[in-house]
């Protein structure tokens, strides 16, 4: 596997509120790169909800408005982080 780390992302961007309690959240995204991987991905209970791999252009509709644009202004750089493996 050839990981990389491209960004940790929270501030108040990230803010979720939920609806019913009005109890607020305050996630960390944490966003690797990731060029070579064999196997399924499957996060530990303690450390993750949830660990997917996606193609910077076939990105879920339901990710954070906020990271999504985050992705797409650090694309440019995809090229540094492969030719530095």
């Amino acid at each position: 596997m050839k990981l990389k780390l491209f960004g940790v992302y929270s501030g108040k961007e990230l803010i979720n509120r939920v609806e019913v309690s009005g109890d607020e959240y305050h996630p960390v995204a944490i966003v690797y790169v990731c060029t070579e991987y064999d196997g399924e991905i499957t996060p530990e209970n303690n450390q993750a909800i949830e660990a997917q791999f996606f193609k910077l252009n076939q990105l879920p509709e339901q990710i954070v408005p906020f990271i999504k644009n985050k992705l797409v202004e650090l694309k440019g750089q995809l090229t540094k982080i492969k030719d530095s493996y």
